[in-house]
């Protein structure tokens, strides 16, 4: 009886809407939301993209570096960000759809030269430099944990906290296992370079999508509404399962 119901409102809402275009915005993030031949792709790319062809919408891709996707998406209505972490900071901020994606490991990460930095637990990281990203999970958790914004430097994109570890400008900088494995390939960083010291966060977090809180709400079931759909066709697996095999 749900099912047929949450059927019934999908159906509603396309007659309400029609096809319309939703602005989405995102971030440069391989595996899950990044530019290749001029399309924007992804584990997380593909799932959102299903569900709003689901739901009769058109996606209009604006990719960004994360402050500024963030804020867009808190000051601009109708508009949807991805790939972003729910948390209690961000709780009452956005309407949530999703989980779209597993949460993925995350490490702070060093110079393997810099032997003097042996991490047990997150709070013997406070003495150092750290590069983050503005406003992400890590950049907001951190802070929650009380590290010292003196010690932190925000940086528009990770390859950049990379090219600061390098020339040793900071000492430490936070990042999920996959994403990060594939920037340093990316950047051509030999390996074994920079290494993991500490895994930090477990699985307190999920990835979703989220609306701006001022978005229409049949809107945003209506989307909802469709990502249900996609996901009991198992996509999310499925597209988990494509990326990780792509070389």
């Amino acid at each position: 009886m749900k099912y047929l119901f949450t059927i019934c409102l999908f159906f509603l809402s396309s007659i309400l809407f029609g096809q319309i275009a939703v602005q989405v915005v995102t971030e440069e993030w391989e595996p899950y939301n990044y530019i290749r031949n001029g399309e924007v792709v992804g584990i997380s790319t593909e799932i959102v993209k299903a569900t709003l062809e689901a739901a009769g919408l058109t996606p209009i891709f604006t990719v960004n570096p994360w402050s500024r996707a963030y804020y867009k998406a808190l000051n601009t209505p109708d508009t949807l960000i991805y790939t972003i972490y729910r948390n209690e900071e961000r709780e009452n901020k956005f309407f949530w759809i999703g989980p779209i994606n597993s949460a993925p490991r995350h490490y702070f990460y060093k110079l393997k030269s810099r032997e003097d930095i042996n991490l047990k637990a997150i709070e013997d990281a406070k003495d150092y430099k750290i590069g983050l990203l503005s406003n992400n999970y890590a950049h907001q958790k951190l802070i929650e944990e009380g590290f010292d914004e003196e010690n932190i430097t925000l940086n528009r994109s990770t390859d950049l906290s990379i090219q600061m570890l390098l020339a040793g400008r900071i000492d430490l900088f936070p990042g999920d296992q996959i994403a990060t494995a594939l920037e340093l390939k990316k950047m051509d960083i030999p390996e074994g370079t920079i290494v993991p010291v500490l895994q930090i966060f477990e699985t307190e977090a999920l990835a979703y999508m989220a609306f701006n809180r001022q978005s229409s709400p049949v809107l945003v079931d209506r989307i909802r509404n469709a990502f249900e759909i996609v996901k009991s066709r198992g996509l999310i697996e499925e597209m988990t399962a494509k990326y990780n095999s792509l070389p």
